[in-house]
């Protein structure tokens, strides 16, 4: 009966010791860091914008100022770019390599290196 009373009690215990897992503050800072730049946009960018402004496309899409470099050699754009008609945008979320900036086209309002289709 003695072993019934302490069952539960060990149960407990046990379950405080896997459910509270130990992380260094290293990690946790990094962690948000790398979180707030992907969801909130981190530190703007010049060379991003730089490649941006040479596309043209300026007058089609807005959102510069959702422009960021990371991971370091890609170009994270958050850009609302107008559909056929000109009559609405849509809005989305870019990861462009640096040198393939160049080659983006305004598809329907979807963004992208490669040629529209037709």
């Amino acid at each position: 009966m003695k072993v019934l009373n302490i069952l539960p009690s060990l149960i407990f215990l046990f379950g405080l010791a896997i459910s509270n897992p130990v992380l260094s503050d290293d990690v946790i800072a990094e962690s948000d860091e790398i979180l707030q730049m992907r969801m909130y946009g981190g530190p703007h960018n010049d060379t991003c914008q730089e490649a941006w402004d040479k596309t043209g496309l300026i007058k089609q899409c807005t959102g510069g100022a959702y422009i960021q470099q990371y991971p370091a050699g890609t170009c994270v754009l958050d850009m609302a770019c107008l559909k056929s008609g000109n009559t609405e945008k849509h809005s989305a979320r870019y990861d462009f390599r640096l040198e393939d900036m160049p080659k983006i086209n305004n598809c329907d309002g979807v963004l992208q290196t490669c040629p529209c289709p037709t």
